[in-house]
């Protein structure tokens, strides 16, 4: 079995807005030290919910939720990946939802 880092290519690349702020980790050593980082902030008794997964190509959106008793209710995202040899070559994850703010209005939306 493959440990997580494993499915990244050695050059792969993951960003992430837990930071405060979208950050880039470039290759395997910086995305598992990113992991290690957030995994040890990680709210007690966290739980994420996976939602709908669409795949196109070597293109992967994922929808995903998750709480903790350190939330106040769900925080919502999507993932987009791009697959490249079977591994990730890329991940990045956007938070579209905090606990306790209304998710943005259509009218609002660029997508």
């Amino acid at each position: 079995m493959r440990t997580c880092l494993e499915l990244f290519e050695e050059d792969g690349v993951y960003v992430e807005p837990f930071s405060g702020s979208a950050k880039t980790h470039r290759g395997r050593a910086a995305i598992g030290e990113s992991f290690r980082v957030n995994w040890k902030q990680k709210p007690p008794n966290f739980r994420i919910e996976m939602g709908s997964i669409d795949v196109s190509g070597s293109n992967v959106r994922a929808e995903w939720q998750c709480t903790s008793d350190g939330l106040e209710g769900w925080m919502r995202g999507v993932d987009t990946l791009e697959i490249r040899n079977g591994l990730i070559a890329r991940l990045e994850v956007r938070v579209t939802e905090m606990p306790g703010q209304a998710p943005p209005s259509p009218s609002s939306s660029n997508a």
